[in-house]
C-alpha cells in the first residue's frame, strides 16, 4: 500500500480496511487463519509528520501451549509510526511511503504469543503426560520427597512447581 503525499490534506484522517485470507499471510504466519485477520491503516499528517497506525484482528488456529489440544486463539496487534521524509519507507521518486513492510510487520505480531485452549487449563502430567483436563492421574502422590541430606531439600516445600524433578518449571 502506498500513501502518496500530495494525495492527503493536512490535519485530515484517512482510514482503509482490508481482509486477509491464508493466501494473503501463508508467508508470514506459521499458523492457519480461523477467520479472515482483519487489517485496518488510519494516518494523520500533521506539520509533514504522517502519524499511522495499523491494526491487526482475527483468529488462528494453535495449539495450547500446556496441553497442546488445538484450539482457537485471538491474533491482533496495533503498531504505531510516525513517518516522515526520512522515513525507511519513504520512496522520493514517487513521494510516497510504501506501508507494504510495516503491514507485513502487523501481521506478523499477530501471531499469539501465549495460547491456551481455556483460562484455567491444567496441562499435562509432567510424569505420565496424561491431560489432567480429561483425566486425573495420581503422579503427584506416588512422587518420592527430596531426602533430607539433600542441600536443595528445604527448597521442595517453598516452591512446590516441583523445579527440574519433574520437568515443569512453570509456576
Amino acid at each position: 500500500m502506498r500513501i502518496a503525499l500530495s494525495e492527503i490534506a493536512e490535519g485530515r484522517s484517512y482510514r482503509y480496511d482490508a481482509t486477509f485470507g491464508d493466501e494473503d499471510v501463508s508467508g508470514l504466519l506459521d499458523l492457519t487463519l480461523a477467520e479472515p485477520l482483519a487489517v485496518t491503516v488510519s494516518h494523520t499528517t500533521v506539520e509533514g509528520v504522517t502519524y499511522l497506525r495499523i491494526t491487526t484482528k482475527g483468529k488462528v488456529y494453535a495449539r495450547c501451549d500446556l496441553c497442546s489440544e488445538e484450539c482457537i486463539a485471538d491474533a491482533s496487534c496495533a503498531i504505531d509510526e510516525e513517518l516522515t521524509i526520512d522515513s525507511d519507507c519513504y520512496d522520493a521518486d514517487d513521494d510516497c511511503y510504501d506501508i507494504d513492510k510495516l503491514i507485513d510487520e502487523a501481521v506478523v505480531m499477530s501471531a499469539p504469543r501465549v495460547v491456551r485452549c481455556k483460562p484455567d487449563c491444567k496441562g499435562l502430567c509432567p510424569v505420565c503426560g496424561k491431560n489432567l483436563n480429561v483425566e486425573h492421574c495420581d503422579c503427584e502422590q506416588k512422587k518420592p520427597k527430596i531426602g533430607e541430606n539433600n542441600p536443595f531439600a528445604a527448597l521442595q516445600d517453598i516452591f512446590p512447581t516441583g523445579g527440574a524433578n519433574n520437568g515443569s518449571t512453570k509456576m
